[in-house]
């Protein structure tokens, strides 16, 4: 824990997924909200199918959600928020050509009481 699941509408281009998701990964774990670096799991999902408001195609988005075990703080939940939009303002390996792209950040509370994980060498 936690889950972050990095939503880009498709017409961004060329942006390094690898490389946004480190970042995102790497600020969660200096908030000191998250106690093992290796509990965060990223991804990112094209979205290839979208509308932004009235359709105009000059609008794309980044949205962040991160899925985190109940507990936190507001404040802390807050400064999540806070510092992983900071690492998309400052994220430009992409290519949003005439775009106008929302950058959003989502927290999502999980249950602590019925999430279920069991780690498993093989």
């Amino acid at each position: 824990m936690p889950h972050v699941i990095v939503e880009q509408s498709a017409n961004i281009q060329k942006l390094n997924a690898i490389d946004l998701l480190t970042k995102i990964n790497q600020t969660l774990f200096a908030t000191g909200s998250i106690a093992q670096r290796n509990d965060i799991k990223a991804r990112l999902r094209v979205d290839q199918d979208f509308v932004i408001g009235a359709g105009h195609n000059n609008q794309a988005y980044i949205h962040v959600k991160i899925y985190l075990l109940s507990g936190r703080t507001l404040e802390q939940k807050q400064q999540i928020s806070h510092d992983v939009l900071a690492v998309l303002q400052q994220f430009e390996d992409f290519d949003a050509n005439q775009l106008e792209v929302q950058l959003c950040v989502e927290i999502i509370e999980m249950d602590r009481a019925v999430y279920q994980k069991q780690l498993k060498s093989y």
